[in-house]
């Protein structure tokens, strides 16, 4: 990390009463592992040993709260089977988080608020956060819901606020002490609210964080309302490491515009769709509009992707909630089931989409990811937008090129941007990870190339690639060197 993040990134600590402080525990030692970090360019991630980290994630907001231990196992294995990196989780939940008890009988807290922290509800998070790390995946903490800081008019659940800046200063002071010994932890403020009126709670949390993490800067992110973005507001926030922004769940939540409206701001950080639209979830939270599926999800993963964010986080509607029927009726003011669940969640472990992420994340690991850069301007033609907006990346010393198109057809591509005398191009499936040549040509001018199929459902990547670099297969992630022997 750049000497000039890391002094962008201190804080000063906020004091809090002696009344509001959650009662200490011993600080743990921290393990000699691989944690994240900004890699240098300050666009992306990377693993503190240098090595690139691609952000593909899963939303599990409320596991802690409806999930048993077994049931988390399950959830574990499957999602690191399927090669997720990351997966987002609250820890002080929306859905009655105060007064709803865990699978395990505890709740967040012993007397209802942030001052004495129940041991056995953290206990589970920490047992849940060490086999996450032992399987290679991430944890991104979401200390509260925004339901608990943010008032609402109308709130579909039993939340009220329960934090001051002092109180939360406590709170993000006490789980960082309480986390530092797991390496694996990024947190993530926020919980679908805005910060707006109320960012002296949400500094003060994040002040609490630093503070509780001893010599380790943490990354600290904020879960915006959709579709919205957390560098509207906070980009200019120290404590804010990298930005985040939520499409949410409409047809066209314009996930393109908000990742690259964060991406170019400056100071540069890393952003995330950290909210795309669930697989499964009703179109607008409307069951008349029928239900998001793969074919529709995929396209907000790349739109975010091609436009320079650093990874998405993918969503399964019963899943985020850990939804099975015993739970029902979630919310007194919607008829259950709520927002249309059709299956206990660990079935929807199973939804397609949740398998075809791994094809992301092996197209970002076959070329130079963490080099490349979002140019729009590399489509020539057509210039079209909506649901059919066709993104385009490519790397900064233009060795290869990328570009999304979501319902296949023709794309006029401005080579002139690219390196190279000879140039070679494949056509690959998001859907399936199958591939097909594109041909070989010059770089002289824009070219035409036309998809293998097109339509809703057949979308596509094109990648280009300068012919001299050697690099492997589209989608197949290069060998490792093998070492050197004497």
């Amino acid at each position: 990390m750049r000497p000039g993040i890391l002094l962008g990134l201190l804080l000063t600590a906020l004091s809090a009463s002696a009344a509001d402080a959650p009662a200490t525990i011993p600080a743990m030692p921290t393990r000699e592992a691989a944690h994240l970090v900004i890699a240098p360019d300050g666009r992306h991630f990377a693993r503190s040993d240098g090595r690139p980290f691609f952000w593909i994630g899963d939303t599990a907001w409320e596991l802690l709260h409806h999930a048993t231990r077994a049931e988390i196992g399950v959830y574990l294995d499957d999602r690191a089977a399927k090669r997720f990196s990351v997966v987002q989780v609250c820890l002080l939940p929306e859905m009655d988080g105060l007064t709803r008890p865990n699978r395990e009988g505890q709740l967040p807290f012993l007397n209802g608020g942030p001052a004495q922290p129940n041991p056995a509800w953290f206990d589970l998070a920490d047992w849940f956060v060490k086999m996450a790390g032992d399987m290679g995946i991430q944890v991104a903490l979401l200390p509260t819901w925004g339901s608990y800081v943010v008032r609402d008019e109308k709130p579909l659940f039993g939340s009220q606020p329960i934090f001051t800046p002092a109180k939360a200063e406590a709170y993000g002071r006490w789980l960082a002490e309480r986390f530092r010994r797991r390496p694996n932890i990024v947190w993530m403020l926020g919980g679908d609210r805005e910060p707006d009126g109320y960012e002296e709670i949400w500094r003060a949390l994040a002040a609490g964080l630093k503070a509780g993490s001893g010599e380790r800067i943490p990354l600290i992110t904020y879960h915006p309302r959709g579709p919205g973005n957390s560098g509207r507001k906070l980009h200019g926030e120290p404590w804010l490491t990298f930005n985040s922004v939520q499409s949410g769940h409409q047809l066209d939540g314009g996930a393109h515009e908000l990742v690259l409206t964060d991406a170019v701001r400056t100071p540069v950080k890393p952003v995330i769709n950290a909210e795309p639209a669930y697989e499964g979830i009703p179109i607008a939270f409307d069951l008349k509009n029928g239900r998001f599926t793969a074919d529709h999800v995929r396209r907000n993963w790349y739109w975010s992707v091609f436009s320079g964010a650093a990874g998405i986080t993918y969503g399964a509607n019963e899943v985020w909630m850990a939804w099975a029927p015993d739970l029902e009726p979630l919310s007194a003011q919607v008829k259950p089931p709520f927002l249309g669940a059709q299956q206990h969640w660990t079935n929807a472990l199973a939804y397609p989409g949740s398998s075809q992420l791994k094809f992301l994340r092996a197209l970002t690991e076959s070329r130079p990811w963490n080099l490349t850069v979002p140019d729009p301007a590399l489509v020539f033609s057509p210039k079209t937008g909506g649901t059919n907006f066709i993104a385009a990346l490519r790397a900064d010393d233009g060795s290869t090129a990328l570009l999304y198109l979501p319902q296949g057809g023709e794309v006029a591509v401005d080579l002139s941007k690219l390196s190279g005398a000879q140039l070679v191009g494949t056509w690959w499936s998001p859907g399936s990870g199958g591939t097909s040549n594109a041909g070989r040509f010059g770089r002289e001018g824009n070219r035409v190339f036309k998809a293998p199929s097109g339509g809703f459902g057949q979308d596509w990547v094109l990648v280009i690639d300068d012919v001299a670099r050697g690099f492997g297969p589209v989608g197949q992630r290069p060998p490792r060197a093998k070492p050197v022997t004497k």
